[in-house]
């Protein structure tokens, strides 16, 4: 049993506690739901952007791949290119 569960000030703390919360999930869920529009958006504009790209005659393919390739470090690519061609060599 709990002895607080009659104590006015209890009520009154857990309440301010519970109001806190709410005002606190709402931001959190908001801000969310906000970040999730704009990555939509973004989402919607680099497809697009994608499509044209395609339609001028670029290789979407090794397009994305050179833009994954840019967030990584230089070495690190270049040692893998490397690594590719050696394997290449012995396969082709």
């Amino acid at each position: 049993m709990n002895m607080f569960k009659n104590d006015p000030e209890f009520q009154a703390m857990e309440a301010q506690a519970s109001e806190q919360m709410e005002k606190l999930l709402k931001a959190t869920v908001g801000d969310y739901e906000a970040y999730m529009a704009d990555r939509d958006a973004a989402a919607a504009e680099m497809s697009a952007l994608l499509k044209q790209a395609k339609d001028q005659g670029l290789n979407v393919k090794a397009f994305k791949r050179l833009i994954a390739e840019r967030k990584r470090d230089r070495d690190e690519v270049l040692e893998e290119d490397r690594m590719l061609e050696q394997y290449r060599s012995l396969l082709f």
